[in-house]
C-alpha cells in the first residue's frame, strides 16, 4: 500500500478525502492511483486530517519501507 493510499484510507476513502479537502473525487483518485500526493497538497491534507481528529502526521507522507511493503 502506498503512503497516499494509507492516508486516503484513514479519511475513509476517496470521496471522504475529497470532501475534507474540497477537491474533486477524481483528483484524489488520481493520487491514489499514482500512489503519491502532490507536494503542494500535503499541507492541505494534513490540516484537514487534524481538523477532523484523524491520526495523520507528517511522518505518514514519508513512510518507512514497512508501510510501503505492507500490502505486497
Amino acid at each position: 500500500m502506498s503512503y497516499a493510499q494509507h492516508i486516503i484510507q484513514k479519511f475513509g476513502g476517496v470521496r471522504a478525502t475529497a470532501t475534507a479537502i474540497s477537491r474533486a473525487p477524481s483528483t484524489v483518485q488520481g493520487w491514489k492511483d499514482r500512489g503519491s500526493i502532490p507536494d503542494d497538497q500535503k499541507l492541505v491534507v494534513l490540516e484537514a486530517a487534524e481538523a477532523l481528529g484523524l491520526a495523520v502526521t507528517r511522518d505518514d507522507f514519508w513512510p518507512s519501507a514497512s508501510i510501503e511493503g505492507a500490502a505486497q
